[in-house]
This record gives C-alpha cells, sequence and structure tokens, in this order.
C-alpha cells in the first residue's frame, strides 16, 4: 500500500478553541497527515454463514449495498473532501472471474477423475481441495497434516493416493530432498531441516510401497 503526504490547514485556531474571534490576522494551523495514494488496489470479500442459496443471495445483495456506499459515501476520514472515494476496477474483476471459473473446471476435472478411485484417494483429494494444497505451497508444509497423510497411507497404501501425495511433495518441498534427504552443504552441515528429512525419507519409503 502506497502512502502520500497531504495537509489539513485550520485557520482559526484560536477561534475553535474559544480563545478569539475569527480574523484574517490569525495564523493558519497546517496539519500533516497521510493518506493512501490514489489508484492503490483493495480488495473486498463477503462469505455466507451458511453454504445455502439464500445465503449466498444475500452476500450478493451485501457486496452491492457496500459498493454502492463506498463509491458515494467513502470510507474512513475526509471523506467530504473526497478522500476515501473507490471505484470498481473492472479488469481486476474480469481477471478474479478468470481465475475463479479456471479453479472451478480444474476442480470438476479432478472430481471426474477421482470417479474410480479408492477411498483414500478420494479424501486425500477433498483435503487438498479444502485446504489449497495445490497451489499454497505454506498450506501443504504446515505442521502435522502432510505428516498425518503419510503415516496413515505407510499403514494402508494405496497407490492412487500416494501418487497425488508424491506430485504435490514434488512441486513444494525444497529441491533435492526427495532425491537425497541426507544431502550436506560443503561445511558438512545438512541441506534440509531435521523436519524436512523426515518427511523425505518418509516419502521415498512410501514411494517405492
Amino acid at each position: 500500500m502506497t502512502l502520500e503526504a497531504d495537509v489539513m490547514t485550520v485557520h482559526y485556531d484560536d477561534y475553535y478553541q474559544g480563545q478569539n474571534v475569527p480574523g484574517d490576522w490569525l495564523n493558519p494551523t497546517p496539519i500533516p497527515f497521510l493518506v493512501v495514494a490514489t489508484g492503490q488496489g483493495v480488495q473486498f470479500a463477503v462469505s455466507p454463514r451458511r453454504s445455502i442459496s439464500a445465503s449466498c443471495k444475500d452476500c450478493e445483495h451485501v457486496i452491492g449495498l457496500m459498493c454502492d456506499a463506498l463509491e458515494s459515501i467513502g470510507e474512513g476520514t475526509k471523506t467530504a473532501s473526497g478522500n476515501g472515494r473507490f471505484e470498481a476496477d473492472d479488469a481486476m474483476e474480469a481477471t478474479i472471474a478468470s481465475r475463479v471459473n479456471a479453479r472451478e473446471r480444474e476442480q470438476a476435472a479432478q472430481t471426474a477423475r477421482m470417479a474410480d478411485a479408492s477411498a483414500a484417494a478420494k479424501e486425500l483429494m477433498a483435503d487438498i481441495l479444502a485446504i489449497d494444497w495445490t497451489d499454497n505451497r505454506d498450506n501443504f508444509l504446515a505442521p502435522g497434516r502432510l505428516e498425518s497423510w503419510i503415516e496413515r497411507l505407510a499403514s494402508d497404501p494405496r497407490k492412487d493416493a500416494i501418487k497425488l501425495l508424491m506430485e504435490l511433495a514434488t512441486k513444494h518441498l525444497p529441491q533435492g530432498l526427495l532425491a537425497n534427504p541426507e544431502a550436506t552443504k560443503a561445511n558438512q552441515k545438512p541441506k534440509f531441516s531435521d523436519r524436512q528429512q523426515k518427511i523425505g525419507i518418509a516419502l521415498n519409503k512410501l514411494k517405492d510401497a
């Protein structure tokens, strides 16, 4: 977010404090403050409490009211001077809509591919979609869940589920980890963290199960 300097000048400071009558002989008092620069993009989101059509319709109504308010009234201070007014970014809306549509098509295609998959693979795919493992590396590497899936598939191997997990691991884990989890640097210190090593070793065992 880019900020800019602005100035609000109080012309009758003594008068406002009850110390004098207003007049041209009073010294104006400039008050500097920061404002958000023009043209900054801000994304708002509204989510339903329940996944039913009525709630979704309510969200659409709320978004319409919010857009009208942001465009005509503004948000924050000094709105009477034009600050805090928003306008829709049609190009960004089209880009977001395109991304959403592409993701929905991908999810539909994945669901179709999983029609004959094992129960474990279907459950793993549900987790992948719910937690956004495909595109979000931080979610994939969050402590606990990945290890839980490795442990589960180690005790009950399912080739299709293991393949899904390995595809994500190849995408998100540090380069070279699966090839050699116990690799060292030039100073003989481990190249990967203790957790990364354990995950790499466990995944390699899982791949060969």
